[in-house]
């Protein structure tokens, strides 16, 4: 299970940025005061479809990224990162990676507790992915502050341009041209508990490609309780207006609750969605708006409900070993969508791991199996 307006905590971490390369400086010179962060990551997925006799699809992805900051004075930074990610299937041959510049911004510092970032930047939302090392991005142009008010950080943001269209979301949805405007709020309550606010509008466009000619209203509260030191819980509710897509307002609620037994980690969560507005709560399935686990998931799916158990644990310091179920049944069909697989981590070091999956998935909903699979993928990531 995975991560509008995370807009950024992640921006708040990631304040900063790049100097300019116009001036001729010997390199040594040059780079003093740059902070150069990085990943590459390859991952290999094999599915074979037993329903028609052991057809198979193997493909590759890999996703390199590259983010330089420098200080331009006291309290401005500016920040350029960019990243290039290429997808192999069957008979595809070789390809040339799409680039894509996923940063290029000013970072203001100059006022206590606040930090403003103005420029293009990524989406990290609850309704969006913005920063993967291996998944396709949604990015956008705009302002966005932040601000430790003591009691929460609250943040406010704008974006006239974005990235969201039918290629880089599991929904074909294309909202690019519309604007968005989101506020969120982040609140600490001790070691108790925790809560986020997150609220987004996408205004009107006259722009016939925009798939929300009308606009839409998105909101996201979740809240982590911590259950005397032995169990947390995590709830959270979304509801997503997609008028002019689907009548009505999407609407999903979800609950987790894990701990530990030994050295056993434990978790089961139960997601539902409304039975209106397409059950769409979010633009990309990874964001954390979503009930998913590997593929299986309730996001775009109306009147579904869907519960996850996974226990993993260390065998060794540097393996842990995992195992998920996750199945998902619509309304009042019969039968189920559903996935049982097996994890395997290796960490070779703090910046550098392996992941091997293996599971079944099988999708009989309606009670006709159109899908009955064996995947599995190994995914290796360095991070500097």
């Amino acid at each position: 299970m995975r991560k509008f307006a995370k807009i950024s905590l992640a921006a708040a971490v990631a304040v900063a940025g790049l100097s300019s390369v116009a001036s001729a400086k010997p390199l040594e010179e040059a780079i003093k005061g740059v902070d150069a962060t990085g990943y590459v990551t390859y991952q290999y997925n094999d599915r074979n479809d037993t329903m028609t006799g052991g057809n198979s699809a193997q493909g590759n992805t890999y996703k390199a990224g590259i983010a330089l900051t420098v200080s331009a004075t006291d309290d401005v930074k500016v920040k350029v990162a960019g990243s290039g990610r290429g997808e192999t299937t069957d008979g595809t041959g070789d390809v040339n990676p799409n680039t894509t510049l996923n940063h290029a911004n000013f970072i203001y510092t100059g006022v206590e507790n606040l930090t403003v970032i103005a420029g293009k930047q990524p989406l990290n939302t609850p309704w969006t992915q913005g920063s993967s090392t291996i998944d396709s991005t949604q990015g956008a142009t705009g302002i966005l502050a932040l601000y430790n008010a003591g009691f929460a950080t609250l943040a406010a943001a704008h974006f006239v341009n974005n990235g969201i269209n039918g290629t880089s979301n599991d929904l074909g949805l294309d909202v690019k041209a519309n604007d968005i405007t989101a506020v969120a709020a982040i609140i600490p309550m001790g070691e108790i508990a925790s809560a986020q606010i997150w609220y987004a509008n996408l205004g009107k466009t006259s722009e016939a490609s925009s798939s929300l000619k009308n606009g839409a209203d998105a909101l996201h509260v979740t809240a982590d309780i911590n259950l005397m030191d032995v169990a947390q819980l995590s709830v959270a509710h979304s509801t997503f207006d997609t008028e002019g897509v689907v009548a009505g307002t999407g609407k999903l609620t979800k609950a987790v609750l894990s701990g530990a037994a030994g050295p056993v980690n434990l978790a089961a969560g139960y997601g539902k969605t409304g039975k209106n507005g397409g059950g769409i709560v979010a633009f990309d399935n990874d964001g954390s708006a979503n009930f998913l686990g590997w593929d299986v998931g309730l996001n775009g799916t109306a009147d579904a409900k869907a519960y996850l158990l996974t226990a993993n644990m260390d065998v060794l310091p540097a393996l842990n070993v995992g195992l998920t179920h996750v199945s998902a049944k619509v309304g009042g069909n019969t039968g189920k969508w559903k996935e049982t697989y097996a994890t395997a981590t290796y960490t070779f070091a703090a910046n550098l791991y392996a992941t091997v999956m293996l599971g079944t998935e099988k999708n009989n909903i309606g009670g006709t199996t159109s899908q009955d699979d064996d995947k599995g993928r190994l995914e290796i990531g360095f991070k500097f």
